[in-house]
């Protein structure tokens, strides 16, 4: 404390440890303020992130904007009013819709369990009262936005035509038969 208050005096320049030169004022009848001028300092394990890096992590925070627009503006998600409590880091997988109101509404709830969002308290009444294309549109909007911010899930659909670890692709009497 004491070389602190050496070096608190007037019309003095100090070299802090931080590389802050401090100027104190020179007037006599006012306190000695300092005058803080930061010199940058260079450390060589921080690294500047590339533009690559810095796109994707624009087109992230863009389309998680547009679900959290989605989530809060939708009429059927509206109801649902579903909150992200997990990271959203597993792909989706392009579910199968629903041939009825009750069918698209599990398709849409599965959804968001898939991906770590949970949906409120909501009246189911309330929900059935939606068409069945505001239901499928929703739906739609959903996975096209997941898609872009977390991928989309390989289905046995893509799969085929793939390499497997397996040499027989089919199951044993499934094999089609040649006739000669």
């Amino acid at each position: 404390m004491g070389s602190d208050v050496k070096d608190r005096q007037i019309g003095r320049t100090v070299q802090s440890k931080i590389g802050a030169k401090e100027e104190y004022d020179e007037t006599p009848d006012k306190i000695a303020m300092p005058k803080t001028e930061y010199n940058p300092i260079k450390i060589a394990s921080m690294e500047k992130e590339t533009t690559g890096e810095a796109r994707e992590r624009a087109k992230w925070q863009y389309y998680y904007g547009q679900l959290k627009t989605l989530l809060k503006t939708d009429p059927v998600f509206k109801m649902l009013r579903p909150k992200v409590i997990g990271p959203l880091d597993k792909p989706i997988s392009v579910p199968l819709h629903g041939t009825n109101k009750v069918d698209e509404i599990n398709v849409i709830l599965q959804m968001l369990d898939d991906m770590g969002i949970c949906p409120d308290a909501f009246d189911g009444d309330e929900l059935l009262s939606c068409s069945l294309e505001q239901l499928k549109d929703a739906a739609n909007e959903f996975v096209e936005i997941m898609i872009m911010l977390v991928g989309k899930a390989n289905t046995p659909e893509d799969k085929i035509g793939t390499p497997s670890g397996s040499l027989c692709k089919h199951p044993a009497g499934s094999l089609p038969l040649r006739l000669g």
